[in-house]
This record gives C-alpha cells, sequence and structure tokens, in this order.
C-alpha cells in the first residue's frame, strides 16, 4: 500500500510538470511571436554592397548601403564617402527619384571623428524610421548586384556606357567630360538613360557600370556607374558611384544602338 501511494505521487508530480513544461513552450512560442511581430515593418541596419573589385586599401572606396524600394520609383540608400585625411567620418541617408534622378530627401549628420553607421542610425533612428515610412520605402533585406547583360520578363537588355575625353592641360592627363548611359533591348529598342557633362575640375579618370538592381515592386532598376576620380592630393584615387534609374517597359527608341 505504502509503495503505491507513492507510485501515485510520482504519476502526479511527472503530470504536472509536463504541463508546465506544454506551458512554458506555448509561451516561448508566444514570445516569439510577439518578438517578431514587434520588428516587423521596422527598419534595420542596411548592410554594404560592394559594387567594385578595387582593393580598398589601393584606393579610397565610397561605400553603398542600398536599404529599400518604395512601389512608385523610389529608391533610399546610405553613402559613406570616403574619408581623404580629414579624420572624419561621412555619412549621408538619401531618398532618389528613379523615374527623373531627383533627390526627394537627403539628411547628413554633423561631421565627427568618432561616428559610424552602427551609432549615426541607432542614434537617429526615429527620424530616419518616420522619413522612410514618409516616402513608403519598404527595406529590402538582400541585394543582389545585376551584370549588365540581363534577361526580364522575357525580354533581354543591355546597358553601356559611352564617355568622350580630353587632355587635362594643367595636369597633363585624359580625363572624362561627359558620359552617357544607354539601355537596350533587340525587342524594345534603346534609351538613353543617363547623360552628364563634367566640369573642368572634377578629374574624373575612368567609368564602367557596375551592375544595377532591380526593384521587387515594378519593373524598375537602379544602375550603378561606378567612378574613378584623383583623390583631393593626388594618389591614392577615389572610386565613387552614381545612381541613375530606368523602367524596363516604357519610352524605348526603335531603332537599336550599333
Amino acid at each position: 500500500m505504502k509503495n503505491s501511494f507513492y507510485f501515485c505521487i510520482f504519476i502526479i508530480a511527472f503530470l504536472l510538470n509536463s504541463c508546465k513544461t506544454d506551458s512554458n513552450s506555448n509561451n516561448e512560442s508566444d514570445n516569439d511571436t510577439i518578438i517578431e511581430n514587434q520588428l516587423f515593418g521596422n527598419y534595420i541596419i542596411p548592410s554594404e554592397l560592394e559594387y567594385s573589385n578595387h582593393a580598398k586599401e589601393d584606393f579610397y572606396y565610397n561605400k553603398f548601403y542600398p536599404i529599400g524600394w518604395s512601389e512608385d520609383g523610389l529608391f533610399a540608400y546610405i553613402s559613406e564617402d570616403a574619408d581623404e585625411g580629414s579624420g572624419y567620418y561621412f555619412f549621408k541617408i538619401i531618398i532618389q527619384n528613379l523615374i527623373n534622378d531627383k533627390i526627394e530627401w537627403e539628411w547628413e549628420p554633423v561631421y565627427s571623428e568618432s561616428g559610424d553607421i552602427n551609432s549615426i542610425w541607432t542614434e537617429n533612428y526615429t527620424m530616419i524610421e518616420n522619413k522612410l515610412k514618409e516616402y513608403k520605402i519598404i527595406q529590402t533585406k538582400n541585394f543582389s548586384l545585376g551584370k549588365t547583360n540581363f534577361t526580364n520578363s522575357g525580354k533581354q537588355f543591355n546597358i553601356k556606357l559611352n564617355n568622350k575625353t580630353s587632355t587635362n592641360q594643367e595636369y597633363g592627363f585624359d580625363v572624362i567630360n561627359s558620359t552617357e548611359v544607354i539601355l537596350s533591348s533587340p525587342q524594345l529598342g534603346y534609351k538613353i538613360i543617363y547623360q552628364n557633362k563634367e566640369d573642368d575640375y572634377s578629374l574624373l579618370l575612368g567609368q564602367i557600370v557596375a551592375g544595377y538592381l532591380l526593384s521587387p515592386h515594378e519593373e524598375r532598376i537602379a544602375v550603378i556607374i561606378k567612378n574613378e576620380r584623383t583623390g583631393y592630393e593626388g594618389p591614392p584615387n577615389v572610386i565613387y558611384y552614381t545612381i541613375t534609374g530606368s523602367n524596363l517597359t516604357e519610352s524605348f527608341q526603335p531603332e537599336t544602338i550599333k
């Protein structure tokens, strides 16, 4: 009888412990859901996108952190411009209209010797989040840099850059004076999506199209032009980027680019 009593006590304790474990598991699951719900819709610090294969130790290098897109042609990103010996940290967040390349909004903090992307993002997060929401930016977590020859919706596309150079009389080397970027398709024709004339002091030495990013919300791309210019006091030179946008469906001319 005594053994039976202890056996019953053991069974009851086991069952109570099992119920408690199940309850804890359910609570943990509920907590996970709550955490996910709290994070949903917020913006996280974006990751850097490598747009250049130049070794960073051989060049000053502007860094590019894409954030996301709106559903009507806006693109948000962060630029960390290279420090050419000043000792300051340079940060700028930009919302660019890829329909006309207009900068809709940009912000940069007061220059600091101790700043970095983590501290600037964290300290100014409420303002950044409000602006991104105001412009209806939806964050993209994983960006992939596409090649200049690509296929989209069954159509082939090619991005080509042309520029003109001349010899800079003061320094004695060739510099780029003007640039145009052409988007062409055998099925659609072509269009010029970017044109720019450099000033006499830009000292732009080289350019290529690094690639493009495709919006997940519409047939629109952000084309990344990689540039090289002389450093402020000579070498090392600076690698930086220019963003221009285009849709993949409209405003093509019927002729083809030779």
